[in-house]
């Protein structure tokens, strides 16, 4: 009997490269977009940046592209979201008296769990979670949306911003992203809500519901990744407001209130951890705060949800590991639990991979754009391009305004980055490294003196 080595790494990503290849098939059809027709690497940048969940384009979304166009984008954004593999699952269940058992691994793996579920289960799950707070807002920002347009279009666009808000996707169907709604505290707050539920996981939002159906909503009975997501996901959100708050409120926020600069920087705090959205131009903010929003696109949200980067666990993973060196602790601990070696390795492997990651393509999209000059010469263009790539692996899609002038050379190299931040270094590398076997036996120590 043949052996089947479709591991579920290389599950997930077959469905999404299958997702992104039919939907640059389709978006390159006449129709798709104003001015006719899209250029193969143009449609392929949509596409994956659709399906990846991150927002950068190359054309602007409620200009360029037809009302069909803008649709195919928000279904692609949506499958995206909600899961390649649990959609294709669903499929493949459909037909099929029982889920392989590489298909489910796929499926957990996905949702960020070691805990095989069934593939119906699922799918419930995540497809449930997703309809009902994408509908619920919609339902918040009708009121206070104050787009161009009859009361259709307000519609369309309020759909449109909340799927894309919850699916932590950042594509707009206004000119200048949500710029025009820097003064609607209503929405930016709509918005927020949405895009920290999208980056939450919806393993948390499955077990924080659970709890409340069992009355048990009490600390001790939540699990760690629950724990660790509570604590530091408003640990993050807050910190980042406020030291954008405290550079910008006499640069980029100087022309606003005191109200709407705090609700400013709140936003681009929880929207650069993975959203995309903006609220006031990049242009503006200084290159310390692109720094601290680089660092937040870094992180992302939680395992097993919409979001990007190495995620909060690994953060706080790495947290613990430090605080354990420094007070000489025997093992690392979160909530009185003790890390396991194999997540502290993972944690680790995964910040030194994506960081060489960032510095080599950040290097190499420099050579594609010559963005390497002499000291005291240039300008922003190394800074700005690097902004680009982390934005990018961290399927965030926050620019400088630089990806639709990139050339075929960068804006492939940009595609590429999406797909490994949406499946994780980690899965990339398992998905295309040569299965080995574990040795047998284990070397003999020695010390070697670190730092």
């Amino acid at each position: 009997m043949a052996t089947n080595h479709r591991t579920p790494h290389k599950w997930l990503a077959l469905t999404f490269d299958i997702a992104i290849a039919a939907g640059a098939g389709l978006l390159s059809k006449t129709g798709m977009t104003v001015a006719g027709t899209l250029s193969p690497v143009d449609a392929l940048f949509t596409a994956k940046s659709a399906v990846c969940v991150t927002g950068l384009t190359v054309l602007n979304t409620g200009r360029d592209f037809t009302m069909a166009g803008q649709a195919f984008i928000l279904l692609l954004v949506q499958l995206g979201g909600i899961g390649i593999v649990t959609a294709a699952s669903l499929l493949i269940l459909a037909g099929s008296e029982r889920l392989s058992i590489g298909h489910e691994d796929a499926m957990t793996l996905a949702l960020g769990t070691r805990r095989r579920m069934s593939a119906s289960r699922l799918a419930v799950t995540v497809v449930s979670f997703t309809l009902v707070i994408e509908a619920l807002g919609v339902l918040a920002l009708l009121p206070f949306w104050s787009g161009e347009g009859g009361p259709g279009q307000r519609l369309w666009q309020c759909v449109f911003h909340a799927i894309s808000a919850f699916c932590n996707a950042g594509f707009s169907l206004l000119p200048a992203n949500l710029e025009p709604m820097s003064g609607n505290a209503a929405v930016s707050c709509v918005v927020m809500v949405l895009i920290v539920l999208g980056g939450f996981g919806f393993l948390n939002l499955a077990e924080l519901a659970g709890h409340f159906r069992a009355r048990s909503m009490r600390w001790e009975n939540f699990s760690l990744l629950l724990k660790v997501s509570l604590v530091y996901t408003p640990v993050l959100i807050v910190s980042g407001a406020l030291l954008l708050w405290l550079v910008e409120r006499r640069v980029s926020f100087a022309e606003l209130s005191a109200g709407d600069a705090a609700i400013a920087a709140l936003f681009h705090s929880v929207s650069a951890r993975t959203a995309g959205f903006h609220t006031v131009p990049l242009a503006s903010f200084t290159e310390f705060s692109l720094i601290v929003i680089a660092l937040l696109m870094l992180i992302g949200g939680v395992s097993g949800s919409c979001a990007g980067g190495i995620k909060v666990n690994t953060l706080a993973v790495l947290g613990a590991m430090v605080r354990a060196q420094v007070r000489n602790d025997a093992e690392p601990s979160l909530f009185r639990r003790s890390v396991t070696r194999p997540a502290q390795r993972s944690a680790v492997v995964l910040l030194v991979v994506s960081v060489l990651t960032m510095a080599v393509a950040a290097f190499t999209l420099s050579v594609f754009e010559g963005g390497l000059v002499a000291h005291g010469t240039a300008s922003r263009d190394f800074f700005g391009q690097g902004f680009e790539v982390i934005s990018a692996l961290g399927t965030v899609g926050l620019s400088t305004g630089i990806t639709s002038e990139l050339d075929a050379g960068g804006k492939l190299l940009l595609i590429v980055l999406m797909l490994v931040g949406r499946l994780g270094p980690l899965a990339v590398i398992a998905a295309w490294a040569k299965p080995s076997k574990p040795r047998p036996f284990k070397h003999p120590e020695e010390p070697l003196p670190v730092g």
